[in-house]
């Protein structure tokens, strides 16, 4: 049940239903710098003050350290500050302490931090650690090293057609390129599988098809528009020069080709 809101206090309506809201999910959307920490953090100390918990049997996870240092920082204050107001709350002395051991963090950590305890469960050797970022990016690359060379041996035709629109005669840099940024994209999504499969979809759906034809079809009509703008100009100013019979006679064959094209 949600507490009736005093009118003297901060809180927006909809920041009050998710600080006391219970009992269901609760997703919290707002825009930067909107107070979703200060909600949190208020979410945090009314489950401590109103329901008992301990602050080290909540699990808070963050993004970064930064915004981690920060949620701790002013859960501690808040708690001290409530200790304060009441000397006399022997749970809130408790929580000054527990603080310390109280699970905010980012998610890399907290997740590090489970298999460290769990190693056993999961059958891995105790000494793992975690990649630094030189390390994943040279395994990427490995990894990358390892895929296309596998497709070069088998000549797949649609791996050939691929890199023959995207590589250069010199090298695959490009197509290299676009596989690391779809791999960036799609491993900042819940289902980075799904993402990738999903991406086509817009291009088979035949009305969207369509749509994209036609905007293609207008910047052709624009280029084409304009090389043909720029031939009979060519045309004209070789007429008032004269003696260029041959020049004449080629850029008449590009003039008629452009005409027809766009006629």
């Amino acid at each position: 049940m949600i507490p009736t809101k005093p009118e003297h206090v901060q809180w927006t309506d909809a920041q009050w239903e998710s600080i006391y809201a219970k009992g269901q999910d609760v997703l919290v959307a707002a825009a930067a710098g909107s107070g979703k920490t200060a909600v949190l953090v208020e979410r945090i100390i009314q489950r401590i003050l109103r329901d008992g918990i301990d602050v080290d049997r909540l699990l808070v996870v963050t993004f970064t350290n930064l915004s981690a240092r920060e949620m701790k920082h002013r859960v501690e204050a808040r708690i001290q500050q409530a200790a304060i107001e009441d000397p006399s709350n022997q749970h809130l002395k408790n929580q000054r302490t527990k603080i310390h051991q109280a699970q905010i963090s980012t998610l890399h950590s907290f997740c590090l931090r489970l298999i460290q305890q769990h190693y056993d469960v999961l059958d891995i050797d105790p000494n793992f650690r975690t990649a630094s970022e030189v390390e994943n990016v040279l395994l990427l690359e490995e990894v990358i090293d390892d895929v296309f060379e596998k497709h070069y041996d088998r000549l797949d035709p649609t791996f050939v057609t691929l890199t023959e629109h995207i590589s250069t005669d010199r090298d695959d840099a490009a197509l290299r390129l676009m596989v690391k940024n779809l791999y960036d994209f799609s491993i900042a999504n819940p289902d980075p599988i799904g993402w990738l499969h999903a991406l086509d979809q817009p291009y088979l759906e035949r009305h969207l098809q369509q749509h994209y034809l036609d905007i293609l079809n207008k910047y052709v009509q624009l280029y084409l528009q304009a090389a043909q703008n720029a031939i009979e100009e060519a045309y004209h100013q070789f007429e008032l020069v004269g003696n260029f019979p041959r020049h004449i006679d080629f850029i008449e064959g590009h003039r008629q080709f452009l005409r027809r094209l766009l006629s």
